[in-house]
């Protein structure tokens, strides 16, 4: 069962509360992740989707933006989960994943 999508004003929470708890999260995992790197990954996919002319990320368009710019996979992945998110296919928020994080 799909869950429905985020409306604009869910979502612009959502990139709120990511820029809010950023500066909380533990900034690298044990495998010297990027914590913060993703979070950035997960509010640009946010903020395309509520810009005046959005080229929404799908996830090919996610996967050719990691290669250009090099993301890193936890990178590329947390990017897919925020589009997952606006798609409805995925029932936490980003940030709802992130909390375990924040000290």
């Amino acid at each position: 069962m799909q869950k429905e999508k985020p409306t604009e004003d869910q979502i612009k929470a959502e990139i709120n509360r990511l820029f809010g708890m950023k500066p909380r999260v533990v900034r690298q995992s044990m495998f010297a992740d990027d914590h913060h790197a993703a979070i950035d990954a997960q509010v640009e996919v946010l903020q395309d989707a509520v810009s005046d002319d959005p080229e929404l990320f799908d996830e090919g368009a996610i996967d050719d933006r990691a290669e250009i710019e090099g993301w890193a996979e936890n990178v590329r992945l947390a990017a897919v989960e925020a589009y997952q998110w606006l798609e409805g296919e995925e029932k936490s928020s980003p940030s709802n994943e992130w909390r375990c994080l924040v000290r």
